[in-house]
């Protein structure tokens, strides 16, 4: 697989915003990220994908392996997980996904999510502002996707 970023480009490890951080997403935080997804089931759903009931039916060991496939996605530079935590690490707030895309008019495509039932209200536009000022300012793309927010779930996956 080609890698998404060359070699010597300095991965960002960390993005501070407003009450939360994002940083890399590890095995580490399978519990809070699984109580995180299944807390936001309802949210994650796809209505036009055949997920097999993700993420109702998700367990901890197949979090567990999502989690493990992120984290070497990341260290070999394919694609970059983070995971969104409250500044106190107490709980986990949603995720970002940097992935590759195959569409020439992109570089890479960017998705996100926050929790519904987070303290801070308007987690979701401070999510998004931060991440796309972050995403042009320290990362090496000329042109994102950023879909679920600029560009609709619906639209993106019409011109596949």
């Amino acid at each position: 697989m080609t890698k998404l970023v060359a070699d010597n480009f300095d991965v960002p490890e960390r993005l501070n915003m407003d009450g939360f951080y994002a940083r890399m997403l590890s095995i580490d935080d399978v519990d809070k990220d699984l109580e995180a997804v299944l807390a936001n089931a309802e949210r994650l759903k796809s209505p036009n994908e055949s997920n097999g009931g993700w993420p109702n039916n998700l367990t901890r060991r197949q979090n567990l392996v999502d989690l493990g496939w992120h984290e070497k996605e990341f260290m070999d530079r394919n694609s970059f997980t983070y995971t969104l935590f409250t500044n106190d690490d107490d709980k986990c707030l949603g995720t970002i996904y940097i992935y590759p895309t195959d569409r020439s008019e992109f570089d890479a495509k960017v998705e996100m999510w926050a929790r519904e039932d987070t303290l801070l209200g308007n987690v979701d536009d401070i999510l998004f502002s931060s991440v796309k000022s972050w995403i042009e300012n320290d990362w090496p793309f000329e042109t994102v996707a950023f879909v679920g927010t600029e560009i609709s779930r619906d639209e993106w996956n019409k011109t596949l």
